[in-house]
């Protein structure tokens, strides 16, 4: 352990003030702050080729993750946010009602069947981006099977900082997005998603559904996306107190190749070496 560390000073004081920049980062005991230090310090683009040096580090075999197809019907999963915004998620599925008889059917749903970007989990449990995607299969069908890619690290928040380092290293920057103020289906009331979805699920929608479920109607329709939803905040609650603002956003299919890849091989520095 001595000599781990020893190494693992040397990889810094080699390399430069940013190392020490990034290994205080590393530290941040909160969450949050680690995103926020984090979206700051990646302007430098010193510190961005230190995050993505993880195979030159004190102990260069630490940091390398397993990655691998996985997946299951949606309440295996756990979302991680605790945000879900309703409009990004059945929101989806009302303008493209294409797939919901794949969906009402069990799947499984791919990546090619959500626009080419896969929902990233991690220890087949919980959900570290796709929050939107997953929820959607959810509401129509909870015991629908998706498609993921893995991370095998097992700690929530110890899969959104390796995360959140990947995206910086490959992307340069930490992106995050919000969600609409009132439209949380965690604590929006039913009579609220009532209205959203006898605005927004348009006949098409309404028509697949019928046909491939118990539902004869519209109202029966939403009924049982309310169902589901209830279910969802029983069963499938966030197993963390974060916000979707600072969650990580993995980009475009290449982006997220290139940051599972950089986790896969061990190059991005999320952690000290430990023995």
């Amino acid at each position: 352990m001595k000599l781990l560390m020893e190494n693992w000073r040397r990889f810094l004081n080699e390399q430069g003030e940013e190392k020490v920049v990034v290994n205080k980062i590393l530290n941040v005991p909160d969450y949050e702050q680690f995103v926020s230090q984090l979206g700051d310090a990646v302007n430098d683009p010193r510190v961005k080729a230190v995050l993505g040096s993880g195979l030159k580090d004190g102990n260069p075999g630490d940091e390398t993750v397993g990655v691998s197809g996985g997946g299951g019907p949606c309440t295996q999963f756990l979302p991680i946010q605790n945000e879900i915004d309703l409009s990004k998620s059945l929101g989806y599925a009302a303008t493209k009602p294409a797939l919901v008889p794949k969906i009402l059917q069990g799947g499984p749903i791919s990546a090619a069947d959500m626009g080419g970007s896969p929902i990233v989990s991690a220890s087949d449990r919980y959900i570290v981006d796709g929050h939107h995607r997953w929820s959607q299969v959810y509401m129509i069908n909870p015991d629908a099977a998706i498609e993921t890619m893995d991370i095998k690290i097992a700690d929530p928040e110890v899969a959104l900082r390796a995360m959140q380092a990947a995206i910086a290293a490959v992307q340069g920057v930490v992106p995050s997005q919000e969600v609409e103020k009132g439209m949380n289906v965690f604590n929006m009331s039913s009579e609220a998603m009532t209205q959203w979805m006898q605005k927004n699920l348009g006949d098409q929608f309404i028509k697949l559904f019928v046909a491939n479920s118990d539902a004869q109607d519209a109202n029966g329709v939403i009924e049982q996306i309310l169902f589901n939803i209830s279910l969802m905040r029983e069963n499938n609650k966030p197993v963390t107190d974060t916000t979707r603002g600072y969650m990580p956003q993995t980009g475009d299919p290449a982006q997220i190749n290139k940051e599972l890849a950089a986790l896969k091989k061990g190059m991005i520095n999320f952690k000290e070496p430990t023995e």
